[in-house]
C-alpha cells in the first residue's frame, strides 16, 4: 500500500529582511469566516531548518512541517498532507504496483481533487 504526500500550501514572508527566522512566528489563518491563531516554531539545524505548527484555538501542538526554507529573504514554510491508497497518478488503488495499472478504470481521485479544490479557494480568497 502506497502513501503518497501533496504539498497543501506554502507560507511565504517578504517582511524579513535580514532577520534571525528562527523562533517564534505568530499569525492568523482565516478561512470561511473562522479566525484560527497559527504558531510556527522555527530552528535553524546544521543543513538549514526545521519547523512545527501549533493551532492554540484547535489545542493542537507540534505538528511537523515538510520543509522550512529561507532564501533570497523569503520564509518558505510548507505543510503535506496524506493521501492514502493513492498511486503517483492520484489514483485509488491497492498496492501502488505498476502492474495494477491496466486494472484502474479510474483517472484521478475525487479525494484527491477535492483537497486540491479546498487549497485553490483558500489562495484565491
Amino acid at each position: 500500500m502506497q502513501i503518497i504526500a501533496f504539498v497543501l500550501g506554502v507560507f511565504v514572508s517578504s517582511f524579513i529582511v535580514g532577520q534571525d527566522v528562527t523562533g517564534q512566528l505568530n499569525g492568523v489563518l482565516k478561512v470561511q469566516g473562522t479566525q484560527l491563531r497559527m504558531v510556527f516554531n522555527i530552528n535553524k539545524v546544521e543543513d538549514g531548518f526545521t519547523s512545527t505548527m501549533d493551532s492554540p484555538d484547535q489545542q493542537v501542538k507540534g505538528i511537523p512541517l515538510a520543509s522550512t526554507s529561507f532564501e533570497n529573504e523569503a520564509l518558505k514554510l510548507a505543510i503535506a498532507i496524506e493521501l492514502p491508497n493513492l498511486n503517483h497518478l492520484f489514483q485509488e488503488c491497492k498496492t501502488g504496483s505498476p502492474a495494477e495499472y491496466a486494472t484502474i478504470e479510474q483517472t484521478f481521485s475525487p479525494t484527491a481533487l477535492n483537497e486540491i479544490l479546498k487549497w485553490i479557494q483558500v489562495q484565491t480568497k
